[in-house]
């Protein structure tokens, strides 16, 4: 429990946990051997200066291990919640909260080694049926089916989240093809599951923008992201698109006097 964690925790007050518990184990061990086997420590109660060694010792080694208890159960307590309020606890993805503090790292890095990087809306097809034929206790069965699709798709660096409702965001670094791909394989994999779990067919609609070098921040990735998305459900649903980027006008430059006009 000290020195292997199950899950990733400051692991200083575990150390000094494991180095109390173990000193008063060997403590423990040298003063019996001593009481039995030497002549010289009688009892345990025996007014010695090895039994005043040990007192002191094992007082020292508590007090240390109860602090660093307490520490490493306080560190784990706001660990879990600052978990619990960048997760889902529907889904367990990461929330809107937690994709708006990735995002700027995740662009940050793939500017720096040149990677790609796409924003995917995802949106389930016709949930409110779902809800309103099977019940909501059904929609929710669906919405954890989508999260477990994304976890089996999606690759470790890349970031999936609930945005609201049946709405899903997704961090990918790749290109357009690379999107493509990946929406065909989640589409087809969430219809065999869905099928098979739920029986019944679930389809998704995606809008996607690709990072350019003109995208300062999430929103204007967003805002073609969702633009996209209204168009693959204006244009039928089931379906992949991808934004466009607006290109600015350029300001008129100015007329040498040699071009200026008479």
């Amino acid at each position: 429990m000290c020195l292997h964690p199950l899950r990733p925790v400051a692991r200083g007050w575990r150390y000094l946990m494991a180095a109390c518990a173990t000193t008063l184990s060997l403590g423990l061990l040298a003063r019996a051997y001593l009481a039995y086997y030497t002549p010289w420590l009688r009892e345990f109660a025996h007014d010695s200066a090895a039994n005043y060694l040990f007192a002191i010792l094992a007082q020292l080694c508590s007090s240390l291990a109860l602090v660093s208890m307490l520490v490493a159960w306080r560190d784990e307590t706001n660990q879990k919640l600052r978990d619990m309020a960048l997760t889902d606890q529907l889904t367990g993805l990461a929330n809107r909260h937690a994709l708006l503090q990735t995002t700027p790292r995740m662009q940050s890095l793939a500017q720096r080694q040149h990677l790609p990087l796409a924003v995917v809306l995802l949106d389930l097809d016709h949930f409110k049926n779902v809800n309103d034929q099977y019940g909501h206790t059904t929609g929710d069965h669906a919405l954890q089916l989508v999260a477990k699709v994304l976890h089996a798709e999606m690759r470790p660096n890349e970031m999936a989240s609930r945005w609201g409702g049946e709405e899903f965001c997704l961090l990918l670094h790749a290109d357009a093809d690379g999107v493509q791909s990946f929406y065909q394989r989640f589409s087809a994999a969430l219809l065999q599951r869905a099928q098979q779990e739920l029986g019944f067919a679930l389809h998704i609609s995606a809008g996607c923008a690709l990072q350019t070098d003109s995208d300062q921040n999430l929103d204007q990735l967003l805002q073609r992201a969702d633009t996209a998305l209204y168009q693959a459900k204006s244009q039928g649903r089931r379906r992949l698109v991808f934004g466009t980027v607006v290109e600015r006008p350029q300001p008129p430059t100015a007329l040498s006097p040699a071009q200026t006009p008479a």
